[in-house]
């Protein structure tokens, strides 16, 4: 029994776009919608706009979590200064 080789892939020229299918929370998809239909555009664009308007968006989850981090911090700080106020 022969086997063939599975079908080559093709390659993508740089710049072209390929599709992609997303599946978003009901709450976010309606806000995507009327995005959409207030501006006129198609679901695409606003979806695409969304991205592009957060480029550093790990950078600012870093950010969050230093901050908790800081919280902390400062409340241990605060609860010993507190300690040494009763002594």
């Amino acid at each position: 029994m022969l086997h063939m080789a599975p079908p080559r892939k093709k390659h993508r020229k740089p710049g072209e776009t390929h599709a992609v299918h997303l599946r978003l929370p009901a709450d976010v998809f309606r806000r995507i919608e009327a995005k959409a239909a207030m501006a006129g555009w198609p679901l695409n664009r606003v979806v695409v706009k969304e991205l592009v308007a957060f480029p550093d968006l790990e950078k600012l989850k870093k950010l969050g979590e230093l901050i908790a981090d800081m919280e902390v911090v400062l409340a241990r700080h605060g609860a010993r200064l507190k300690e040494k106020e009763f002594i």
